[in-house]
């Protein structure tokens, strides 16, 4: 019983730091996009959106997708051959960025623009890393040890930022082209994967004992059915990557089709890629609460404790509507100020309007994915996946011909929409869960209330400042968001939506609830 127990405790501690890292990591990703665009401008910005995806792929099945399975067959196993699921991801990635290499001028044309061939090449190098990455992270995973895992994400992304901003202006100052600068952006990056993998191997030199691993054959079948798991395990983390990749091949080649102007488009691009640091912020905390559920779940399940499961369906997705709902609308409401203090001007804004209600959609697809994940739907997920996949390439082709960006914007939020439904179609299948109308009502009612609070502060600061200015639009921006959080939270609480339980895991919870309530306990 106490070793169960120590498991358990174990995996909690381990699931909390890789949830704090995620964090971390996500808001890092979002930070160094804003400055990079005011650096560059938004055919910069355009370029280095364009190959992002390509990068992003590369870093989630060394995130999430591998290491994952490693850890799982490592910690399973009593003497795994890591060395031939080794040798099998090192001809995966040696492979993906051959192909990459000898076809990127083909990739570069797909896309509408064949002077990305530059940084699409450099992307395709993060891919050596893969088998490093997966094996280091995979192992000390399965050894339920986190710290190296952790360490060598933080520092990676850390040195990341720090060098795609720095190579930017100087590449800026020597007054480089927007494809240089993007491949200059790149290339730190790679640096950065380098880095990540000298910790790896610094604390396997210094922690581990390999010799210990057999030599025992592992079959073609083993390999190939590894690699198919390390992608379909990742597919949530893939969701909005996935999403971009289609953009990067329809979005310019559809405003191709209706601008004259290959300059104009490309800059059309770069102002809706504004969209994705803004969609990612509202993302964050239902990715990594998406991924910290999964061991639990599958937990729960071996020991077929439903009402657990059924449990933390509900408090999960509770969680992502409350704060998806208030991200989207609330980011809607100031979607012309949030754009003029983070990107310098106002274009875009209808775009970015559009797509502020991606923010919900991507929470709850994302969570959801998470959840059956964790439940073991891996394939039911990338199929359902697949089908909003399909969909967004569709509506892109379809509506940007009518549309322009805004259709690109219009076909995410349909796409996420079917995934969304998909996936809780298929929870409610098989564990009947019900939102509450209740929390409906009392939902609407705080979102109702914040709404009226935010116009009221846009209002009077429209009448205090009478100049529109980029000091006035932070001004704007920042206290209608403080003071809409402030209303929205007192009226939830104040409305009993979150039960004790819920009020418990959420930090301060239960002093806010006795604050807004006259300091009764619970």
């Amino acid at each position: 019983m106490n070793r169960l127990e120590n498991n358990r405790n174990t995996l909690l501690k381990g699931t909390l730091i890789i949830t704090l890292t995620g964090l971390i990591l996500k808001g890092l990703s979002v930070i160094y996009r804003i400055p990079y665009q005011n650096i560059a401008g938004d055919v910069g910005f355009y370029v280095l959106q364009q190959v992002y995806p390509i990068y992003a792929l590369a870093v989630a099945l060394c995130t999430y997708g591998f290491p994952v399975i490693l850890s799982k067959i490592i910690s399973e196993e009593d003497k795994p051959n890591i060395k031939n699921y080794f040798i099998g991801l090192s001809l995966i990635s040696i492979s993906i960025f051959t192909l990459g290499v000898a076809f990127s001028g083909q990739i570069a044309n797909y896309m509408g623009d064949t002077n990305l061939q530059l940084p699409i090449r450099v992307s395709f190098i993060y891919f050596l890393f893969l088998p490093f990455l997966s094996l280091g992270r995979g192992y000390f995973q399965g050894k339920q040890n986190m710290a190296p895992t952790a360490m060598s994400q933080l520092v990676e992304q850390s040195l990341r930022v720090v060098l795609i901003l720095v190579i930017a202006i100087i590449f800026i100052d020597l007054e480089f082209n927007p494809y240089f600068v993007g491949a200059g952006a790149v290339i730190g990056s790679i640096i950065a994967g380098l880095a990540s993998c000298i910790i790896l191997v610094h604390y396997f030199l210094k922690k581990s004992k390999i010799t210990s691993y057999n030599n025992s054959k592992v079959s073609i079948y083993e390999i190939l059915n590894f690699i198919k798991d390390g992608f379909f395990i990742c597919i949530s983390s893939l969701l909005l990557i996935i999403f971009q990749l289609i953009d990067s091949f329809t979005v310019l080649n559809g405003l191709l089709r209706i601008v004259a102007d290959n300059m104009y488009a490309m800059s059309l691009k770069g102002v809706y890629d504004r969209g994705q640091p803004l969609i990612q912020v509202g993302t964050i905390i239902a990715s990594s609460l998406a991924l910290s559920i999964v061991p639990f779940l599958s937990d729960a399940k071996k020991q077929n404790n439903n009402n657990y499961i059924l449990e933390k369906i509900r408090s999960s997705l509770k969680i992502n509507i409350i704060i998806g709902a208030a991200a989207s609308i609330g980011l809607f409401l100031i979607i012309k100020d949030t754009n003029i203090m983070l990107f310098e001007n106002s274009k875009g804004t209808e775009t970015l309007g559009i797509l502020s209600f991606s923010i919900i959609l991507s929470s709850i697809a994302i969570t959801s994915s998470g959840i059956l994940q964790g439940l073991g739907y891996i394939k039911r997920i990338a199929l359902n996946c697949g089908y909003g996949f399909s969909l967004k390439l569709i509506l892109n082709i379809t509506l940007i011909d009518y549309y322009g960006v805004n259709g690109a914007a219009i076909s995410t939020i349909i796409s996420l929409f079917l995934i969304c439904v998909l996936n809780l179609i298929i929870l409610n299948k098989e564990f009947k869960f019900v939102i509450q109308p209740y929390f409906i009502v009392k939902l609407a009612i705080s979102l109702l209330v914040m709404i009226i609070f935010v116009l009221i502060t846009k209002l009077v600061i429209v009448n205090i400042f009478t100049n529109e200015s980029r000091i006035v639009s932070t001004i704007t921006a920042l206290s209608s968001v403080g003071i809409g959080i402030v209303s929205y939270i007192y009226f939830l609480v104040k409305l009993g939506v979150f039960n004790q339980g819920e009020l418990q895991t959420i930090p301060k919870g239960v002093m806010l609830y006795e604050i807004i309530n006259g300091k009764k306990r619970l």
